[in-house]
């Protein structure tokens, strides 16, 4: 199942199966460039585009409807002391 992360102020509404308010915002691919390392954004939901749905495997993994490769990472940084 394929689903849209989203947050914003809701005044109710849907589109395609999928709820959301006036004002929402979800997690996008920028330019809907499906490469590693393209940055994901908060951007305001244009109604179900690929680059704005989301899985998440059993694994945990948030995987891109673009690109099934396209998954949210996060870099760890070495702290220092």
């Amino acid at each position: 199942m394929t689903s849209f992360i989203w947050s914003g102020m809701s005044n109710g509404g849907s589109s395609g199966g999928y709820f959301f308010g006036d004002g929402s915002y979800g997690l996008n691919v920028k330019d809907s460039v499906a490469e590693a390392g393209t940055q994901v954004i908060v951007y305001p939901w244009s109604g179900g585009r690929d680059n704005e749905l989301w899985t998440i495997d059993s694994d945990g993994h948030i995987i891109s409807q673009l690109n099934d490769q396209l998954f949210i990472g996060l870099s760890q940084r070495a702290r220092v002391a």
